[in-house]
């Protein structure tokens, strides 16, 4: 009998650690970003230290594209929360600044405003840039519709200014430190 309830805690443990292994904090890899302009519509920026962002009477002029690696077994539901951290390296003109989700994909090396790369229109978090320094973007909804979409996808966050806004933030190019990270945390199972 003793063997028996020894034998039962020991497969009780071992499915709550594999629960709790399946939770937690993750960051999937940032593949490539660039930015393209839409005055150099044919020119690649995929391997400079910032990436742009600025809009001119309330249409993009440069956007970002950063580039994820899969979210892998994860489901809509085990996301808690998820969050992109970007750091602001230049403010030529404060305000609003968005991202988005896209399916689509792209070579930082051949990229350009000419590749016309979609994304959902509507925004997915939106937040006003004033000065240097980071900013955390609510990501949740990207990584729920990377997963909805094709779990096992790559998958691309477009960030967008707004208001007449020219923003510069660090790539992955630049500082180790101040390079753009995206991490969710997903519930216990």
């Amino acid at each position: 009998m003793r063997s028996l309830f020894t034998l039962l805690c020991a497969l009780v443990c071992t499915g709550m650690m594999i629960g709790a292994a399946s939770a937690g904090s993750f960051s999937p890899r940032l593949i490539d970003d660039a930015y393209v302009d839409a005055e150099e519509e044919d020119e690649n920026f995929g391997l400079e230290d910032e990436l742009w962002v600025s809009s001119e009477e309330g249409e993009p002029a440069m956007i970002t594209y950063l580039y994820f690696l899969k979210i892998g077994s994860k489901s809509e539901d085990e996301i808690e929360s998820a969050t992109l951290s970007l750091y602001a390296t230049d403010v030529d003109n404060p305000g609003e600044v968005s991202i988005h989700f896209s399916e689509e994909g792209f070579s930082q090396d051949t990229v350009t405003w000419s590749d016309e790369l979609e994304y959902d229109e509507t925004a997915d978090h939106t937040v006003e840039i004033s000065e240097e320094g980071w900013y955390d973007f609510d990501a949740t909804e990207i990584v729920k519709k990377a997963i909805e979409r094709c779990p096992s996808c790559p998958f691309s966050v477009f960030i967008v200014a707004e208001d007449d806004a020219s923003i510069a933030f660090a790539s992955q190019e630049g500082s180790e430190d101040d390079k753009p990270v995206l991490k969710y945390t997903s519930y216990e199972g």
